[in-house]
């Protein structure tokens, strides 16, 4: 893996300003340290910086010069990265990414709340123990296991995709062309009807079910017919 803290990269920069506009060559780009433990890429100059970026978020992407074939990368404002060398951007997209992540790391340190602690001196602690005060005679607490949770009917865990989607909007078109009680199927109805099936597949250990045990197990579900249709998908 490279040392991007000690490496640099070289490119020109392509200033603007008001109407008028150069090419200042020779510029290194370096991974350099900033204030509140932040990363910057820094454009210097002779070894003065001139301009820096602090990477905040993805690298966008650049253009390329349709005469030179340079890859051009818009840094700030009034001024662009140049780099006739495609090795020298590649190094400078490692760099930028090298930066975007230390800094997403040190945002997430910052917003780490901290805990502030009271020091006790031993000569001043008399040993005395403190009653403890429940702030809330209310728990929650997971009276059922997952197995549990997961078989209650009141629970509806089938969520409907796109493939899920599509089958009901053939068997609402099939219906409609039949004059059937199957269009009459919501997608609430769907999701409810395919969750009793698992469920009961699971319990029962097969996923073959009479008529019977389907006008049972649909109970305030939907009607028979529509929970027939269901069942033969």
């Amino acid at each position: 893996q490279k040392d991007l803290e000690s490496s640099f990269c070289d490119a020109n920069v392509l200033v603007t300003l008001g109407d008028r506009g150069w090419r200042e060559y020779g510029a290194q780009i370096v991974l350099e340290p900033f204030d509140n433990n932040e990363w910057r890429l820094a454009v210097k100059m002779s070894g003065t910086t001139k301009y820096s970026h602090r990477a905040h978020q993805f690298l966008q992407p650049g253009s390329v010069n349709r005469f030179t074939h340079a890859m051009m990368w818009k840094g700030g404002k009034d001024w662009i990265l140049e780099f006739p060398d495609r090795g020298q951007w590649s190094l400078f997209k490692e760099m930028h990414e090298e930066c975007y992540s230390r800094n997403s790391r040190a945002a997430l340190v910052r917003n780490i709340p901290i805990p502030g602690i009271r020091m006790i001196e031993k000569e001043h602690f008399d040993g005395a123990e403190t009653e403890f005060i429940r702030s809330s005679s209310k728990y929650y607490r997971q009276t059922e296991t997952d197995v549990e949770m997961a078989l209650n009917p009141s629970r509806v865990l089938y969520d409907m995709d796109s493939d899920d989607e599509q089958c009901l909007l053939r068997i609402r078109e099939c219906s409609e062309a039949e004059n059937s009680g199957s269009c009459e199927i919501t997608e609430d109805m769907f999701e409810k009807a395919m969750d009793m099936f698992e469920k009961a597949s699971y319990v029962k250990q097969r996923d073959h079910f009479t008529l019977v045990e389907i006008q049972e197990l649909m109970a305030g579900v939907g009607s028979l017919e529509a929970m027939q249709t269901l069942y033969e998908l």
